[in-house]
């Protein structure tokens, strides 16, 4: 694998075999990266079995060609979390992670979902610490938090948060 993402997920595959243990669910998220799900008691009452859930949406170009989509977080119930990986294509057919994984995801048997923007994943790069920090200084997140759901939304549709991702790898 030329991307360390898709090497993890081989090696996470490997290890759910060996453990022979059938989860409820699984979540596989870079650590360097924040990951909050709104309502999350209702959701994992409530969730599709037969989803892979992502950050954001499958981009798709004016021809309806999948492009792009997040290569560091997806989640599911166990057995479709087990389906994407074991049917992960080879190195060979995932040369670039972003839009190779988003043709591999929109071509599943398995439905995909953001779950409507109730999710929020993003890499918190360093030179984004102090909003986040600054953020939680007097808050504790909630299982429901409507303001930081709200933060998300604003942080990310914000040019603050284009001008940091953009300076962080620049």
């Amino acid at each position: 694998d030329t991307h360390t993402n898709f090497y993890a997920y081989r090696s996470i595959l490997e290890i759910l075999n060996e453990l022979n243990t059938q989860y409820d669910f699984v979540i596989i998220n870079r650590l360097d990266s924040a990951l909050y799900i709104h309502d999350v008691d209702n959701f994992m009452n409530n969730y599709d079995h037969n989803t892979i859930y992502i950050n954001g949406k499958i981009v798709k170009d004016s021809l309806s060609n999948p492009i792009f989509v997040q290569d560091h977080f997806f989640m599911g119930s166990y057995n479709s979390i087990k389906y994407l990986l074991e049917n992960l294509p080879t190195p060979n057919n995932l040369k670039n992670s972003h839009s190779d994984f988003s043709k591999y995801l929109y071509n599943l048997p398995l439905n995909i979902s953001n779950n409507d923007g109730y999710i929020f994943n993003i890499h918190i790069r360093p030179n984004m610490r102090n909003i986040f920090n600054s953020y939680f200084q007097n808050k504790k997140i909630l299982n429901k938090d409507d303001l930081f759901l709200k933060f998300s939304n604003e942080f990310m549709q914000s040019k603050t948060h284009l001008t940091l991702e953009n300076n962080w790898k620049s």
